[in-house]
């Protein structure tokens, strides 16, 4: 069992790069539950990310997938200037690091 969601945890993140990588929005935006949560945080120093993207800086975060989608309709209807011209992407994806955090979470 443990194997077999490591393993799907794995795909996803290659799956979710491609997905990018292609530009197919739609499918991408389905990988995410009304509630995701998406958060990338900033660099506090030299060598601790901030950890509440509520009180400290973040380099993107939306609280549910709407805001993914709203980034996506920005995208496509060419409102969001930080994305004129859309940026090229290449995801490269290394052998992950995964921990298991209870039987079917990871």
């Amino acid at each position: 069992m443990q194997n077999d969601l490591i393993a799907a945890a794995k795909d996803l993140v290659v799956l979710e790069g491609w997905l990018l990588d292609q530009r197919r929005w739609d499918d991408w935006l389905n990988l995410y539950l009304e509630s995701a949560e998406y958060w990338l945080p900033c660099w506090k120093d030299e060598y601790t990310l901030t950890s509440d993207p509520q009180s400290e800086v973040s380099l993107i975060y939306y609280a549910s997938r709407a805001g993914l989608e709203d980034r996506i309709y920005r995208i496509r209807t060419k409102r969001s200037l930080a994305s004129t011209p859309l940026p090229r992407t290449c995801h490269i994806i290394q052998p992950a690091c995964v921990t298991l955090s209870g039987d079917d979470e990871i």
